[in-house]
């Protein structure tokens, strides 16, 4: 049976001990999450990501792996030295991707019936004001 690689960014804990983690309904701050809940967090979207992998094998007929990477950069690594066969990429590396023709995208997530992706840059006042 061929085997099909499917990579996505693991989530898991930072360097840093105060992460982020969206903000609470009604609040405008992120509320700091420890790196136990972080964990949590890991290992729910391993077990996301395992079930995906086994509806994919299902309807493909293929074994289908999951690979998860520690951050963006490794992930895009492995799609561009074609180590992975199928990867959820954030906006950003799904851009890179496709401007370096080393991916195509199949799918893109619809939320509240749109596909349309928002951001913002943020940066410490000093950096605006040392310009």
């Amino acid at each position: 049976m061929r085997s099909m690689l499917v990579s996505m960014k693991s989530g898991g804990p930072r360097r840093s001990n105060a992460l982020a983690q969206p903000a609470a309904r009604g609040h405008g701050h992120s509320v700091p999450r420890t790196p136990a809940s972080a964990r949590v967090a890991a290992v729910a979207l391993r077990v996301r990501l395992e079930s995906f992998c086994a509806a994919l094998e299902h309807a493909t007929s293929l074994r289908v792996v999951a690979v998860t990477y520690r951050d963006y950069a490794a992930l895009l690594d492995s799609v561009s030295a074609r180590k992975v066969d199928l990867a959820w990429l954030p906006p950003l590396m799904a851009v890179r991707a496709v401007e370096e023709r080393v991916a195509t995208p199949l799918l893109m997530p619809v939320r509240d019936g749109s596909s349309v992706f928002w951001s913002v840059l943020f940066c410490r006042r000093i950096a605006l004001s040392a310009h």
